[in-house]
């Protein structure tokens, strides 16, 4: 068993299929596709169900895949260990995200270490805030956007200003002040489906305001989420930065909901925080902690 034939393999798992692996990797599909089958004949078991649709894992492909996952991310951050004592910072962080966190803070964060730290890679994780506490868990990410992560002895904790919550409605309105979380009992929502930090902290809002959301769709998917409330299908509970370019175009409507804040962290593993790497990790974790 060697690197590249775990590189193939993952590959071919991730984008389920070894014509688009190939063309991703940039190699022909009969050199990924015997790489694939030398790892199957060592480890004497099939790895892939073939079809004319694809390939789709067996459950000994879902083992591997997994630790195979491991080794490659473990070989990246020795990598990348050892290229940052050079001068220029190089190599790859991943990022673990949420799809809504995803939608708002990519595209910025992006052009913000591409300004600082040029020779620096960034790959991104999508995933519910459990799967993200898993990835960083397991060294499949280097640092994770989650929202209130509960302590733990394996990772380390950067917690981010709080950023109020808004209701959320459709068209412009001249809204007084703040509004207590009561008032949006009975009217029908749109919010993340759980798992999802940010849905148990409303829960548990609605709940102490003796009341239980209503709730009329679950939508991972935040631009979505914006189109229903503007459409006036229904009303959402958003931090102001979410919905900043449809206020400003009358869209929609974001009145402060008293009390009600998202605490979002920055979180890594505990044994990164005394490595080389870590350098460059900082500037990620410093630019994320900046933006709104």
């Amino acid at each position: 068993m060697d690197l590249r034939q775990l590189r193939y393999f993952v590959e071919v798992a991730e984008v389920r299929g070894f014509n688009e692996a190939a063309a991703r990797l940039h190699v022909s599909q009969s050199s990924i596709s015997r790489r694939v089958r030398d790892l199957e004949l060592e480890l004497k078991v099939q790895l892939f169900e073939r079809d004319p649709g694809g390939a789709r894992l067996t459950a000994a492909g879902r083992t591997l895949l997994d630790r195979a996952t491991i080794i490659l991310r473990q070989v990246a951050l020795a990598r990348l260990d050892a290229l940052t004592g050079s001068q220029e910072p190089t190599g790859i962080v991943s990022l673990g995200i949420s799809p809504a966190c995803a939608q708002l803070f990519i595209s910025s964060l992006m052009k913000r270490v591409a300004a600082t730290l040029p020779m620096i890679q960034l790959r991104f994780l999508e995933g519910t805030q459990c799967a993200l506490l898993q990835a960083i868990e397991t060294n499949k990410v280097d640092l994770a956007l989650v929202v209130s992560p509960g302590a733990r002895d394996t990772y380390m904790v950067r917690r981010l200003p709080p950023e109020s919550l808004h209701h959320i409605s459709s068209g412009p309105h001249a809204a007084d002040g703040e509004i207590e979380i009561s008032r949006l009992s009975g009217v029908p929502l749109v919010l993340f489906p759980r798992p999802s930090g940010n849905r148990d902290y409303l829960d548990r809002a609605a709940a102490l305001a003796d009341f239980d959301l209503k709730i009329a769709y679950e939508i991972n998917d935040l631009s979505v989420q914006k189109q229903l409330i503007r459409d006036n299908c229904a009303h959402g509970i958003l931090p102001f930065s979410a919905v900043r370019e449809e206020v400003a175009r009358g869209d929609l409507s974001a009145t402060p909901i008293r009390g009600l804040f998202i605490s979002r962290a920055i979180i890594w593993r505990r044994s990164r925080d005394c490595c080389h790497a870590w350098g460059p990790l900082r500037i990620v974790s410093k630019a994320l902690s900046t933006m709104r």
